[in-house]
């Protein structure tokens, strides 16, 4: 009897649950419907997904990104092309064709000159052709009709505030003769400018 007894209390403790709050539920209805839709969902994933429709050998299309980041510096001849009759059988092919010509000049790229646009969609873009534009960076006199341009001494030259935002370039804090305008004394900049 004993046995019997324990073996209900079992059986029956099987339709007993927790919840999160681990508050424990003793009403048989509410444990038989809790097994009974465990057993049904139980049933459609063994008996409909995986035998019926065989759901382990399911296919699916695949979704993927792909980020390629260019890094590094490219030298590039100016004014001559790759000599492609080389013989490609020559032992130091790789050795000349990528070597320095001491009788030419070549030009460094980074990665912002050789990959315009830097982000393209579904694709890459390496450049293959260069315009070079005539500019160059150095030390210039600002305009005379920029404001609080002109000066006499270097210290006219610091702390310019906002007065700057205008200039065409970033004050060096010298003060220097105009080249536009003789007898007047400017402010120096970086700036790039046309050559």
């Amino acid at each position: 009897m004993v046995r019997l007894d324990k073996f209900k209390s079992g059986f029956l403790g099987f339709f007993v649950y927790s919840t999160v709050r681990s508050a424990t539920i003793k009403s048989h209805r509410v444990g038989i419907a809790y097994r009974l839709a465990q057993f049904i969902l139980l049933i459609y994933i063994i008996g409909w997904e995986l035998i019926y429709k065989k759901g382990y050998q399911a296919f699916d299309t695949v979704s993927s990104s792909v980020t390629t980041k260019v890094k590094g510096q490219g030298f590039v001849p100016m004014n001559s092309s790759i000599n492609r009759s080389m013989d490609k059988n020559d032992p130091f092919y790789y050795q000349k064709l990528f070597s320095f010509d001491q009788n030419k000049t070549y030009r460094l790229l980074d990665t912002a000159d050789y990959v315009v646009p830097p982000n393209e969609y579904n694709s890459i873009f390496i450049m293959s052709n260069f315009i070079e534009t005539t500019q160059s960076q150095g030390r210039c006199d600002e305009e005379v009709t920029k404001p609080k341009a002109k000066c006499l001494t270097d210290e006219d030259c610091m702390d310019l505030g906002d007065a700057t935002n205008s200039w065409n370039g970033i004050p060096t804090g010298r003060c220097i003769n105009s080249s536009t305008t003789p007898g007047v004394n400017v402010c120096e900049v970086i700036s790039d400018f046309n050559l």
